[in-house]
Formats: structure tokens, C-alpha cells, sequence
């Protein structure tokens, strides 16, 4: 491969959010291009002898754009600051001659996440884009070999819904099975929850450690309530969800930059009485609150099979056209929000209450 010296790294056609990208360098047999833009994370703005072309955000996670790589260089030279640069098309090429010639280090994430009704795998998605970055469903990896293949200095995230002030017991088991080609150079979590995260953050660090790797970063993201088989507990009013997903965009996009920045920041909302939440009630919870014998379904049922399909542990089946419960549930509640009919029941705490989920 060879490199273009002072070719332009990014440009910005006009003011507008509608970039157009040039690439720093190609293959020399006119393979693929690897397009990239630069971003100081640290830098404030202000005078400066090396100008930035622009700097604005697309989409909201900030980048800054230099006319040509010397000038570039010349600033993070100038300025101390550490360079990171965040790929925007594809890592398909090896560009380890020009992150040692300029002291660079590339951001890689890979995403994993769990999600029952689609709250989590919804704020994922959204991440991988602004990160444009690998996404992928925790299930869809799960075998006998959990191994993760990992790029070098490749952080590693996990988004997960809050289960009881806690990581769900499904993430937990994951994080105590899974190995990995290379220590991952960063790992962080972003949890779900329709208010507060207790000691989630806490208990995440734990079982992170527990591998030998640390996890300085977390954060929370207020989504659409779905937890619904104890009293006083129900779906969101309409205006409620609408008004918590638009303010999660803003919120996830605040994530990204953090992530982008490889900040050590955890910014969680843990609630009133975290403690107690997360190692008194969560404990008694896990023992006596998720076990799928309460399920039923009421003669409403007809047969579709989307509670089967919706499972992502494959714990129910049609058994004379009628749904039945194993023993691996989660108490993801995904077959009970996913049924059109709202036949399926959890004992007689969820008669009357109502569904939500979030699709792709």
C-alpha cells in the first residue's frame, strides 16, 4: 500500500450536514479505498496556525477536518494532544505504517447486545451507526466456543436492559464464559431501563474484573417502561414512550462521543436506595420472580406462533396449537408484548396492562 502525502483527509462540500469524504490512501493494484475522518478528542477550538476546514456533526458525533495530513500532524504536534481518528467506511486495509509514522490509534468497537422487546438492540443499532461500527445480537455469538476475534486495540461494548437494578442473568453468564483472541482495550456498557439502574454499574465492573479486564466507562439510557408482572408496574402512557425515545437519540448520541473519546466516565442512573435495590431485592427477585410456571394464555390465542418466534432463548413452544413455557426463561417478557391478541398472561398480574415493543 501507499500513502498519498498531503492528500486531503476530509472535506465538507458545504454547511450543511452533506459530507463528501477523499481518501488518504489506496491500494497500489486499485483495490479498495479507505475513507477516514480525523478527530483530535480533546481539541477546544479557538486560534490556531494549522485552521480546521470545518467542524460540525454527523451524525452529532464531533469531528474535525484538516485541509491535508501535514496540517494535521502539525497540530496534534503543537498542541500535545492524542490523536484518534474514526473510521467512517471500512477497516479493510492495513494502515499500521501510517498510524506509527503519525502516532495514531484507531478506534475499533464491536458491539454486542441483548434486548427482549427491542428497547436495547434499538439503542445499539443506533450507536453502531454513529460509531459505524460491528453490531451483533449476544445470541447470535453464543455456542460451545465463545471465543471473540478481536483487532488489535479494539474496545468492546455491551448493551443490555436492567433486570432488577442488575444486568440481566443471561449477560452475566456470557461475560463469565466468553474468552477473547486480545484483552480488549476498552470496554464499556450502556444498560436500558425504564427508570433507575441501581448498582448495575457496579455489578457490570465486577464481573469485568473478575476476567482480568476493566470497564471504566457505562452508562444509562432512559427507554419505554416493559416490565409488567408486579403490581404497580406497567407500559408507559404513548406520550410518555414518545417523549423517552426522542430524548435517547440526544442521549445516545452524548454515549458515542464518550465512546469515540474512550472517556473513563460512568454515568448511570442509579435511584433512590441503589444498594438495597441491587443486592436485597434484585437477589430475592432472581430466586422467586423468574421462573416461566405463571405463564399462560387465555382463549384469545390463535395459534400464530409469534410468542415462539419472538423467544430469543427458543423457550416456548406450540404444543396443541397452543403456546408452552420450558424452563430457560429470562423474563424478558418478549412473548408477552410480541402477541397481537394479548392473550398471553402472567398469572393475574398482567390483566389489564399493556404491551410495547420496538422494532427494527
Amino acid at each position: 500500500m501507499s500513502y498519498k502525502n498531503g492528500a486531503v483527509l476530509a472535506e465538507s462540500g458545504n454547511s450543511s450536514n452533506n459530507m463528501k469524504y477523499r481518501d488518504y490512501a489506496s491500494s497500489s493494484n486499485g483495490g479498495p479505498r479507505l475513507r477516514v475522518a480525523f478527530m483530535p478528542v480533546d481539541y477546544k477550538g479557538g486560534g490556531h496556525s494549522n485552521p480546521v476546514y470545518r467542524s460540525f456533526v454527523t451524525p452529532r458525533v464531533r469531528l474535525f477536518f484538516f485541509r491535508k495530513t501535514k496540517n494535521l500532524v502539525s497540530h496534534c504536534k503543537q498542541t500535545g494532544k492524542v490523536l484518534r481518528f474514526l473510521f467512517i467506511s471500512c477497516r479493510c486495509m492495513d494502515c499500521v505504517a501510517f498510524r506509527k509514522k503519525y502516532n495514531c490509534q484507531l478506534l475499533i468497537v464491536m458491539l454486542l447486545y441483548f434486548s427482549g422487546t427491542g428497547n436495547s438492540r434499538w439503542v445499539a443499532n443506533l450507536l453502531g451507526k454513529l460509531l459505524d461500527e460491528r453490531v451483533y445480537a449476544l445470541l447470535d455469538i453464543w455456542g460451545d466456543e465463545l471465543l471473540l476475534d478481536l483487532e488489535e486495540e479494539e474496545a468492546l461494548g455491551f448493551v443490555f436492559p436492567v433486570y432488577a437494578w442488575g444486568p440481566p442473568a443471561l449477560v452475566s453468564g456470557f461475560l463469565s464464559k466468553v474468552r477473547a483472541n486480545k484483552i480488549p482495550s476498552y470496554v464499556y456498557f450502556v444498560c436500558t431501563c425504564g427508570d433507575d439502574t441501581g448498582k448495575t454499574a457496579d455489578i457490570f465492573a465486577r464481573a469485568v474484573q473478575e476476567k482480568g479486564w476493566t470497564s471504566p466507562a457505562g452508562f444509562s439510557v432512559i427507554m419505554p417502561e416493559t416490565y409488567v408482572c408486579l403490581p404497580g408496574f406497567d407500559v408507559d402512557p404513548k406520550d410518555k414512550e414518545q417523549k423517552k425515545l426522542r430524548e435517547a437519540v440526544g442521549r445516545i448520541e452524548d454515549i458515542a462521543r464518550y465512546v469515540a473519546a474512550r472517556a473513563d466516565k460512568v454515568d448511570c442512573k442509579e435511584g433512590r436506595f441503589p444498594w438495597i435495590k441491587s443486592y436485597l431485592i434484585r437477589p430475592l427477585f432472581n430466586r422467586f420472580m423468574t421462573s416461566a410456571k405463571s405463564f399462560h394464555v387465555t382463549d384469545a390465542c390463535i395459534s400464530c406462533g409469534k410468542c415462539v418466534t419472538a423467544c430469543p432463548l427458543h423457550n416456548v413452544r406450540l404444543e396443541k396449537k397452543h403456546p408452552v413455557w420450558g424452563q430457560n426463561c429470562a423474563m424478558c417478557l418478549s412473548c408477552y408484548h410480541h402477541c397481537p391478541k394479548h392473550a398471553i398472561e402472567y398469572g393475574r398480574m398482567t390483566k389489564h396492562k399493556g404491551q410495547f415493543t420496538l422494532e427494527r
